[in-house]
Protein backbone atom coordinates (compact mmCIF):
# COMPACT_ATOMS: atom_id res chain seq x y z
CA UNK A 1 0.00 0.00 0.00
CA UNK A 2 1.57 3.32 -1.02
CA UNK A 3 1.94 5.53 2.01
CA UNK A 4 3.39 8.63 0.40
CA UNK A 5 3.58 10.23 -3.04
CA UNK A 6 5.90 13.18 -3.61
CA UNK A 7 6.48 15.29 -6.72
CA UNK A 8 9.94 16.80 -7.14
CA UNK A 9 11.48 19.28 -9.54
CA UNK A 10 14.62 17.16 -9.99
CA UNK A 11 16.07 13.70 -9.37
CA UNK A 12 19.04 14.59 -7.21
CA UNK A 13 20.14 12.52 -4.25
CA UNK A 14 20.27 15.64 -2.09
CA UNK A 15 16.63 16.37 -2.86
CA UNK A 16 15.54 12.86 -1.89
CA UNK A 17 17.60 13.03 1.31
CA UNK A 18 15.92 16.33 2.24
CA UNK A 19 12.51 14.73 1.64
CA UNK A 20 13.33 11.79 3.91
CA UNK A 21 14.63 14.12 6.64
CA UNK A 22 11.42 16.14 6.39
CA UNK A 23 9.25 13.01 6.59
CA UNK A 24 11.21 11.79 9.62
CA UNK A 25 10.81 15.19 11.31
CA UNK A 26 7.05 15.31 10.64
CA UNK A 27 6.68 11.73 11.83
CA UNK A 28 8.66 12.48 14.98
CA UNK A 29 6.31 15.35 15.84
CA UNK A 30 3.40 12.92 15.59
CA UNK A 31 5.16 10.20 17.59
CA UNK A 32 5.87 8.08 14.51
CA UNK A 33 9.36 6.66 14.09
CA UNK A 34 9.88 6.43 10.32
CA UNK A 35 11.64 3.10 9.89
CA UNK A 36 10.03 1.26 6.97
CA UNK A 37 11.11 -2.35 6.55
CA UNK A 38 11.01 -2.07 2.74
CA UNK A 39 10.76 0.65 0.11
CA UNK A 40 9.69 -0.30 -3.42
CA UNK A 41 10.94 1.98 -6.19
CA UNK A 42 12.22 2.04 -9.73
CA UNK A 43 15.96 1.58 -10.16
CA UNK A 44 16.85 5.26 -9.81
CA UNK A 45 20.34 5.39 -8.31
CA UNK A 46 19.94 8.80 -6.60
CA UNK A 47 16.77 7.66 -4.81
CA UNK A 48 18.32 4.36 -3.75
CA UNK A 49 21.42 6.15 -2.42
CA UNK A 50 19.22 8.54 -0.45
CA UNK A 51 17.34 5.63 1.11
CA UNK A 52 20.63 4.01 2.13
CA UNK A 53 21.85 7.31 3.63
CA UNK A 54 18.70 8.39 5.48
CA UNK A 55 17.08 5.00 6.20
CA UNK A 56 20.03 2.60 6.49
CA UNK A 57 17.99 -0.27 7.98
CA UNK A 58 15.43 -0.19 5.16
CA UNK A 59 15.48 -2.82 2.42
CA UNK A 60 15.12 -1.54 -1.16
CA UNK A 61 13.13 -3.56 -3.68
CA UNK A 62 13.00 -2.55 -7.34
CA UNK A 63 10.08 -2.91 -9.73
CA UNK A 64 10.83 -5.74 -12.18
CA UNK A 65 8.84 -3.90 -14.87
CA UNK A 66 11.18 -0.90 -14.71
CA UNK A 67 14.25 -3.13 -14.93
CA UNK A 68 12.90 -4.92 -18.01
CA UNK A 69 11.88 -1.61 -19.58
CA UNK A 70 15.40 -0.20 -19.09
CA UNK A 71 17.00 -3.33 -20.56
CA UNK A 72 14.71 -3.21 -23.59
CA UNK A 73 15.46 0.49 -24.10
CA UNK A 74 19.21 -0.21 -23.99
CA UNK A 75 18.85 -3.08 -26.47
CA UNK A 76 17.09 -0.71 -28.86
CA UNK A 77 19.67 2.06 -28.36
CA UNK A 78 22.67 -0.13 -29.18
CA UNK A 79 20.96 -1.56 -32.25
CA UNK A 80 20.45 -5.17 -31.21
CA UNK A 81 16.78 -5.09 -32.27
CA UNK A 82 17.94 -5.26 -35.90
CA UNK A 83 19.48 -8.74 -35.47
Amino acid sequence: IPVCFILTSNRKQETYEAIFRCLKRIGGKKGIDLKPATIVCDFERAFMNAVQTELPDTSITGWWFHMCQACYRNIQEIGLMKL
